[in-house]
């Protein structure tokens, strides 16, 4: 495992921009930051993976991805 620098956190920003999630959408969210952080700020913009990195299921993606999807950058690939 490579040794990353610790990440910053903003938990202003982070907590305004997620006060409408819920538990379950917070916890994806989170884990799909971590998981950027680790790869350098990026990751492919794919729903199967991204929802893997969140530990959500499909029908869980389903209903709160869109909801997730609005706090992250979509740069056409990733």
């Amino acid at each position: 495992m490579a040794e990353l620098p610790t990440m910053p956190v903003r938990t202003d920003a982070l907590l305004g921009d997620t006060t409408d999630m819920s538990a379950t959408e917070f916890g994806a969210y989170v884990r799909i930051l971590l998981a950027m952080w680790r790869n350098g700020g990026w990751l492919p913009n794919d729903e199967k993976r991204l929802a893997r990195y969140g530990t959500l299921t499909a029908g869980q993606w389903a209903r709160s991805g869109h909801r997730i999807m609005e706090c992250l950058v979509d740069m056409g690939d990733g």
